[in-house]
């Protein structure tokens, strides 16, 4: 089993996901801790309330521009996968393109990207990559149909 090694560095990232999480901040300021943080973001993005992004390797998520992230969505970059008596840990990349919309009380559980202009429904999991222009909800998230002009 890897355990992440203790660093200035990432105490001071988990103090500031932390931080970010409360209510108290108007949106404009939660992307600035984001970004200074690690995470890559656009422009003209809304982070709602309480939400989770990872703490160990927030560098790995990238947030395209005028993309809207409702209330209490986690956002994981690093994942355990069990097998057989063995846990095992991976990390990879969440990427979300331009113009989506995430409902609140959604959860990203796996490296994926989602495509540009896409929408996932509230209380989704998504363990795959979603394309362009889908709605996708449900758990674990499925098409739910597609986004007309």
């Amino acid at each position: 089993m890897h355990i992440p090694q203790f660093s200035i560095k990432r105490l001071c990232r988990y103090i500031i996901l932390k931080v970010q999480a409360l209510d108290i901040w108007p949106g404009p300021f939660r992307s600035k801790l984001l970004r200074f943080a690690g995470v890559k973001m656009g422009k003209h993005i809304h982070i709602g309330g309480g939400n989770i992004f990872d703490s160990i390797h927030p560098e790995n998520i990238t947030i395209e521009d005028n993309v809207t992230i409702s209330m209490r969505c986690i956002i994981l970059s690093h994942f355990v996968h069990q097998r057989k008596n063995k846990r095992e840990w991976t990390y990879g990349k969440v990427h979300i393109g331009k113009n989506c919309f995430l409902g609140a009380n959604v959860i990203i559980c796996q490296p994926v990207t989602i495509g540009n202009d896409s929408a996932i429904a509230a209380g989704a999991v998504v363990t795959k990559d979603i394309p362009s222009g889908e709605i996708w909800g449900g758990v674990p998230a499925h098409f739910i149909k597609k986004i007309e002009e």
